[in-house]
């Protein structure tokens, strides 16, 4: 079953955003590591997923949600590799806390349990991303569009008919940033 956990309609000068993230139930295992956003300064729109396998993946989502237009400061390189050491500073942070293992166990699996929760700890605050920002001219409006992981854009005219969707370009190991894709308004 899916619930949806936030639900908000905006609007900016001319432009609406409605951003819907609903968390997924895995059998017992809760998925809630989806965050989306819409800023309206510099009409800024992010879709993050956290890696499930990546602990605190939640939380890497929700932080390049926060920081959006920093992706598009200085073209997708520079913003993302900027994101980047942001969430690499937190993975640092995150791998110098003290490890909680039971003292009821053997040192040998104490041993052991450590050395699996430092690998974990090694691979958390991961998450894919796809932004996009929107530039209004006077006759149209051009998108830039950036994406990292296998996370999409989609863009649709207001009786619902797709524009546009990032999923019929091919697919790259390193940011994508299109620049030019032009609606009008």
């Amino acid at each position: 079953m899916t619930t949806v956990k936030h639900d908000m309609h905006l609007s900016g000068p001319g432009y609406r955003a409605r951003t819907i993230v609903s968390p997924n139930q895995f059998g017992e295992e809760q998925k809630d590591q989806d965050r989306a956003r819409f800023l309206e300064p510099g009409l800024v729109g992010v879709v993050c997923d956290g890696v499930s396998s990546s602990p605190r993946a939640a939380e890497a989502a929700a932080l390049v949600t926060s920081c959006a237009p920093i992706l598009f400061v200085r073209g997708a390189h520079e913003g993302l590799r900027t994101v980047c050491d942001l969430l690499m500073a937190y993975r640092e942070e995150f791998q110098k806390a003290r490890l909680g293992v039971p003292d009821d166990v053997s040192e040998a699996v104490q041993t052991m349990l450590r050395a699996v929760l430092r690998q974990k700890q090694a691979t958390s605050y991961q998450t894919t991303v796809a932004a996009i920002r929107l530039r209004p001219g006077k006759s149209d409006v051009g998108v830039d569009i950036m994406g990292c992981g296998d996370s999409a854009v989609f863009a649709f005219v207001d009786d619902g008919e797709l524009l546009y969707s990032s999923l019929g370009h091919p697919r790259t190991r390193t940011p994508r940033w299109r620049t030019g894709f032009h609606a009008a308004s």
